[in-house]
C-alpha cells in the first residue's frame, strides 16, 4: 500500500521518477557528451487547461520517467516553462541547459516567470548560457527566449510585455 501511495503521489505531483542505475564514469560522460538535438520531448499528458506535460528521452540511453518538463500556454501563444525537474542522479551533467536549448528549438521560444522560478541557482545559469545564442526580451516579470529566426518575435514579445 505504501508504494502504490508514493506511485501515486509522484504521478499526481509530476515528480520524476527515481533513477535506479547507478551511473559508471562512462555513462556520466556519454550523458555530458549527448547533442541537445538528440533529447527527445514528448506530450504525455495535460490537465485539460493550460498545463502540458512532457517526458524527456535520451536517444540511446535509457532514463525511464527520470526528468519531468511541464509548459503553460499562456494566452495561447507563449510557452511558460514551469517546471523542469531532474532527478538528482542526473544533475550536474548539462541536461538542464540541453533540454530548455532543445525546447527553444523545437518551439521556438520558451518563457521563464520570475515568480516561478523554484531552482534560482540552475535555471539563471541555464538562461545565462543561452544569452548567446538566442534573443532575449526581458521585463520585470520574467525572461522571453526567442530563436533567432522566430517569425512571431514581434507578436511573442507584445504578448509578453502585455500578460507581465
Amino acid at each position: 500500500m505504501k508504494n502504490f501511495i508514493r506511485k501515486r503521489l509522484r504521478e499526481n505531483l509530476r515528480i520524476p521518477s527515481e533513477y535506479n542505475k547507478v551511473l559508471s564514469d562512462s555513462d556520466k560522460e556519454q550523458i555530458k557528451n549527448i547533442p541537445y538535438n538528440k533529447i527527445e520531448l514528448n506530450q504525455v499528458g495535460d490537465d485539460g487547461n493550460d498545463i502540458i506535460n512532457l517526458s524527456i528521452g535520451l536517444k540511446d540511453i535509457n532514463i525511464d520517467d527520470s526528468i519531468v518538463l511541464d509548459i503553460q500556454l499562456v494566452k495561447d501563444e507563449l510557452y511558460l516553462i514551469l517546471n523542469l525537474l531532474i532527478d538528482y542522479k542526473l544533475q550536474n551533467l548539462g541536461l538542464g541547459y540541453k533540454i530548455i536549448k532543445q525546447f527553444i528549438e523545437e518551439f521556438g521560444h520558451g518563457y521563464f516567470s520570475n515568480d516561478k522560478i523554484v531552482n534560482d541557482v540552475q535555471i539563471p545559469r541555464i538562461i545565462t548560457k543561452l544569452k548567446s545564442e538566442y534573443d532575449f526580451v526581458e521585463n520585470g516579470d520574467g525572461i522571453l527566449i526567442i530563436k533567432k529566426n522566430n517569425e512571431h518575435k514581434e507578436e511573442l514579445t507584445n504578448i509578453f510585455n502585455s500578460v507581465s
